[in-house]
């Protein structure tokens, strides 16, 4: 995120330096979408891929 130019974590990381609060909360939140979005969809894939095995804790 450090060495961005472009996408949400620059947009995070330019609004810091300006003192935009609401856009770094947006920013944020959008990642945080983002990261439950793949992970669901991650998990469909691999259920689909391995089927109906069941896990064992």
């Amino acid at each position: 995120m450090v060495a961005a130019v472009s996408g949400i974590g620059w947009m995070v990381l330019d609004a810091s330096k300006y003192l935009r609060s609401d856009v770094v909360f947006v920013g944020i939140i959008l990642m945080g979408i983002t990261g439950i979005v793949l992970d669901k969809l991650l998990l469909l894939l691999e259920h689909q891929m391995i089927g109906g095995r069941e896990r064992h804790a």
